[in-house]
């Protein structure tokens, strides 16, 4: 007869979704739309196979997504210490996608934190990061930090930002402001910021590709970064 014990790490994972109500539903079985998730829940979806290990889990293809929310974070790979979202980092890699109310993140890998089961900060990075608020910004950096409770996305490494398609700007750190949607601009990464900030304000109509001449079909200027 076959052991009916439960494996205890197993049963440390049952448990932890207890609190968060997680709603789980393999990815294959449902239609393409995220499953129903009650408001303020994390439910989250994910491809077989899944590895549960002591302190380890790995999920492919995850989407995490909260109930009465617009964040959504949808990944290749995810790893994390375990299935807890009060208070647990999850690693994420392959086509990272991070949405929230203010705007996208999109990089090649990610570090988020989630704590009492909210999203709590976003570490993107990626060749490059880029980030597009709902403002209109967009941006992209070596790496993009999203910080819920300073309520700031810090570009840094290489930064870009453009507001309107036709005016860029480079600097060293970028700062957006998400309550004020401002954008601060540094040209080191240091204290006080010293530092040369680059800037071109292109001949072109606001929202078309950068280079565009003014009335001419938008097209991307030989060279230009997007």
């Amino acid at each position: 007869m076959a052991n009916s014990r439960t494996d205890p790490g197993i049963g440390r994972w049952l448990l932890a979704l207890l609190p968060v109500a997680l709603g789980w539903q393999v990815a294959g079985r449902t239609a393409a739309a995220d499953p129903p998730c009650a408001t303020g829940n994390l439910c989250f979806t994910a491809s077989g196979p899944a590895d549960y290990e002591r302190d380890k889990v790995v999920l492919h293809d995850i989407v995490v997504y909260q109930g009465g929310s617009p964040m959504r974070i949808s990944a290749k790979l995810a790893e994390a210490s375990s299935l807890n979202f009060n208070d647990s980092t999850w690693v994420l890699s392959g086509s990272v996608e991070v949405r929230v109310a203010q705007g996208t993140l999109t990089a090649d890998d990610a570090q988020v934190h989630f704590l009492a089961s909210k999203l709590s900060t976003a570490r993107a990075s990626g060749t490059p990061a880029t980030f597009e608020s709902d403002s209109g910004i967009r941006g992209h950096a070596t790496s993009v930090d999203y910080d819920l409770v300073a309520g700031e996305i810090r570009l840094r490494g290489d930064a870009w930002i453009t507001r309107d398609g036709c005016n860029e700007t480079r600097a060293a750190l970028f700062v957006y402001n998400l309550a004020q949607r401002s954008v601060h601009a540094q040209g080191s990464e240091t204290a006080g910021g010293a530092g040369r900030v680059q800037g071109t304000i292109r001949q072109c109509k606001p929202g078309s590709a950068p280079g565009a001449a003014p009335g001419a079909a938008p097209q991307a200027a030989p060279g230009a970064t997007p």
